[in-house]
């Protein structure tokens, strides 16, 4: 939401700025011009393109941290896919299902009480 309040600021400025200088220019690169232009006109897609650019750029790094993400659960899956095989494997080597699992004692009362060292032992 800050993002788009900030980038609404923006666009306002630049537009303020734009209409402000609006007036005409002749644009020169390399080996061509072009007068009479409104520099409203070149400022206002001078923005534009860098917008354009900003966005591609972000998209092009968004692309590829989902292809790592997607990579790198593919490996997660298949390491988890491993394991659970392996420990199927053990399993049915011992012979009882479920006999490699932890057990589940229930906890004492003494153990969820933190030791109080000036108390009587």
């Amino acid at each position: 939401m800050r993002g788009i309040i900030v980038g609404l600021v923006l666009a306002v400025l630049v537009a303020v700025f734009a209409v402000q200088n609006s007036q005409q220019v002749t644009i020169q690169a390399y080996f061509w011009s072009l007068p009479g232009v409104s520099l409203v006109l070149v400022i206002l897609l001078s923005a534009l393109v860098g917008v354009v650019l900003g966005a591609l750029i972000g998209a092009s790094r968004m692309w590829k941290m989902q292809g790592a993400h997607r990579q790198e659960v593919s490996q997660l899956k298949a390491e988890r896919d491993a394991a659970v095989a392996a420990h199927q494997a053990m399993e049915k080597s011992v012979g009882t299902p479920g006999a490699l699992s932890a057990p589940k004692a229930p906890v004492a009362e003494t153990e969820r009480v933190p030791h109080d060292p000036s108390a009587n032992p």
